[in-house]
C-alpha cells in the first residue's frame, strides 16, 4: 500500500477531499474508518490517513501533505518520507524542524516553487510543474502543465491535490471531470 498522510488540523478536510475527488472518485473504496480511507486503483492500494501529529511510522514510499495550520505539529528529527507537499510559505518551517529526508514539493505562486498555478481555460484550472518530482518506485514526473477538473477549490488545496497526482503518477480519475 502507498500511504498518503495529511498532517495538520483535523477539522480542515479540504485537501483530503480534493485528492479523493481528483484521483479516486468512482474507484474501489475498500475501507473507510474515521479519518482513514483505502482505495484500489490500477492494481495498487492507496491509503489516505489524516493526523494531527506525526506517528512513529516511516513513510519511505509514501507522501506527507502538510496542511495549512500545521506549524504546531512536531516532526521527529530525520523525518523520512518519499515526499513532502508543503505551501511555499511553510517550506522553510519544514526544514527548520529537523533534517527532512525525501523530496520537498513546494506549492505556491512563485517561480521558485515546484508546482504553481498556471491558468484557467474554460473554467478548468491548469497547474504547472516547474521542476521534476521523483515519486515512489523511481518514477519521474518531468515539468509539465496539468489540467484539472473544475470544482476543486483553488489556492493550496488545488496545488496540493495536483502534487499528489504528479507524485503518484496517477492522472485525474476519469470520473473527476
Amino acid at each position: 500500500m502507498i500511504p498518503i498522510l495529511f498532517l495538520g488540523p483535523s477539522g480542515d478536510r479540504r485537501i483530503p477531499r480534493a485528492v479523493e475527488k481528483l484521483l479516486f472518485r468512482g474507484e474501489a473504496l475498500l475501507c473507510r474508518s474515521g479519518q482513514t480511507a483505502v482505495f484500489s486503483r490500477e492494481g495498487r492500494l492507496y491509503g489516505l490517513f489524516e493526523s494531527e501529529g506525526w506517528d512513529a511510522l516511516r513513510w519511505r514510499q509514501g507522501l506527507v501533505v502538510i496542511k495549512e495550520g500545521a506549524r504546531d505539529v512536531s516532526l521527529p528529527p530525520n523525518a523520512l518520507a518519499g515526499g513532502f507537499v508543503v505551501r511555499q510559505e511553510d517550506a522553510s518551517w519544514l526544514h527548520q524542524k529537523g533534517e527532512v529526508r525525501g523530496q520537498v514539493v513546494s506549492c505556491g505562486m512563485s517561480l521558485r516553487d515546484t508546482l504553481t498555478y498556471s491558468s484557467c481555460q474554460d473554467g478548468q484550472p491548469v497547474v504547472s510543474l516547474l521542476r521534476p518530482i521523483h515519486g515512489p518506485f523511481g518514477r519521474l514526473a518531468d515539468p509539465q502543465d496539468l489540467p484539472l477538473p473544475p470544482g476543486i477549490s483553488g489556492g493550496y488545496t488545488l496545488l496540493a491535490a495536483a502534487a499528489v497526482s504528479l507524485f503518484l503518477g496517477l492522472p485525474p480519475s476519469p470520473n473527476a471531470f
